[in-house]
């Protein structure tokens, strides 16, 4: 993780021009204070990243002719899904790194309101409401979702009703900025998205509390607690395609006393799990 973080980190400050991102997210925080301590005795982060500054420069050429903002987020989504899928072959395959086209994402969010509205009376803005995209990637459902929420609710729902996971740091990161950047576009704001955790959400059916690693994440383990007790009524999201049993199974334990819509906007009745 220590890798990712180094071999990422750059890119925030070259590309998104946010080089405080870092030094503000509850994960980068923490690896940073201990690369930071490495740095201290005989770790020279300069000269480990040395060898890769022609990659580096690459991107950030490349990024530097973008201006708008969601162009760079579909330029480092490109980024991301060649990276894993050129560099990473096996993690790419396991994890299932495909991005989701926007028009699809839009489609899937149409047809959660539909539900909403027609199965069970809501909206998308409504309190009490809560959206989980369980393996969010760079939180493209999250950042469409928001644009398609009232701005008299955008505050409630981004500050204790919108939730998402990822397991992998880089996909991680960058969904916190967009996320996050989103919100500033809509309310002239910047507030840090509580609602992201880094942890697998096939973890989140054990009976047990996210204790794993909590001497270094603990700010996270606190948003992981809150999520397994929130009463998350919306799963949207693209699955990972490869871990499909494990999928059905971990969803049906998640959800399984609650009324819920499933990542493709199948309603389930009460009792029941939701369909994914």
């Amino acid at each position: 993780m220590l890798i990712q973080h180094l071999l990422t980190a750059r890119l925030f400050g070259t590309v998104f021009s946010n080089p405080e991102f870092t030094r503000r997210n509850v994960v980068a925080v923490e690896i940073e204070k201990v690369i930071d301590a490495l740095a201290s005795g005989h770790f020279d982060r300069a000269g480990f990243l040395g060898k890769l500054d022609r990659f580096y420069l690459a991107i950030e050429n490349a990024a530097h002719t973008i201006d708008d903002f969601s162009e760079k987020q579909k330029f480092l989504n490109t980024v991301y899904e060649k990276f894993f899928q050129g560099f990473a072959v096996k993690v790419a395959d396991t994890m299932g790194i495909v991005y989701t086209p926007p028009s699809i994402v839009r489609f899937m969010i149409s047809s959660i309101r539909e539900i909403l509205r027609t199965e069970f009376g809501r909206e998308l803005g409504d309190a009490g409401v809560h959206f989980l995209d369980p393996f969010t990637g760079t939180g493209n459902f999250l950042v469409h979702l928001m644009r398609e929420l009232p701005k008299t609710a955008l505050a409630r729902k981004y500050a204790g009703e919108l939730w998402a996971n990822e397991i992998m740091l880089l996909p991680y990161y960058i969904a916190c900025l967009n996320v996050e950047h989103e919100y500033y576009e809509r309310t002239g704001t910047y507030e840090s998205f509580p609602g992201l955790c880094l942890v697998d959400t096939f973890d989140l059916a054990e009976p047990r509390e996210q204790t794993e690693m909590s001497f270094m994440y603990a700010e996270n383990t606190e948003r992981v607690n809150r999520q397994k007790k929130a009463p998350i009524f919306v799963i949207l999201g693209n699955r990972p395609t490869t871990r499909i049993s494990r999928t059905r199974t971990t969803i049906t334990r998640i959800g399984s006393t609650r009324s819920s819509i499933s990542a493709f906007g199948t309603p389930t009745p009460p009792t029941r799990p939701p369909r994914f």
